[in-house]
């Protein structure tokens, strides 16, 4: 984060629709809806989030910062850990997944930038990552899963914006 990033220099920002990228293939367990609902519901928390502490700008401007996020890693990972391929923890594995009992770690990943809307100069980046996120067996990723990553990460934005621009969080 940059240290021109305050209160003083901007006092709008302008929030672009958060895309994928790379653009997702959906799969039978990451749905072509999920995909879109996941990042529907990113970019409306996004901009409340930023809007309960900086007014939202239609355009570019001096004063007016502007933030682009993508969606850049939605999957369910289901390679073996390195301790799964123990012969004896291989064999439990193998049961589990025929079981359909097994548990597996959502992929989720938002890289995010905010810019100054003239200049182009990067003022902060981030890049974040779901920790804990898990599905069932065969079960489908749903934005209900998802959900609570995402607030989790909307509640460190409004916090982190309350501190640079000035305006407490809600």
């Amino acid at each position: 984060i940059s240290d021109k990033l305050t209160r003083q220099n901007y006092q709008q920002i302008m929030i672009d629709p958060v895309e994928f990228y790379p653009k997702p293939a959906p799969t039978e367990q990451v749905s072509a809806g999920t995909l879109n609902d996941i990042r529907s519901y990113l970019d409306n928390e996004l901009r409340k989030a930023l809007g309960a502490t900086v007014p939202i700008a239609s355009t570019a401007g001096p004063g007016v910062a502007r933030m682009r996020a993508a969606v850049t890693a939605v999957s369910v990972d289901k390679s073996l850990k390195p301790y799964q391929l123990i012969p004896a923890a291989l064999v439990f594995s193998a049961a589990m997944r025929a079981s359909g009992t097994a548990t597996y770690g959502v992929k989720l990943m938002v890289e995010s930038q905010i810019v100054d809307s003239v200049t182009g100069e990067v003022l902060s980046g981030a890049v974040r990552e779901a920790k804990g996120v898990e599905v069932k067996g065969d079960a489908p990723l749903t934005l209900k899963l998802a959900q609570p990553q995402i607030d989790t990460w909307m509640a460190y934005l409004r916090e982190e914006a309350a501190a640079r621009l000035g305006k407490a969080a809600k």
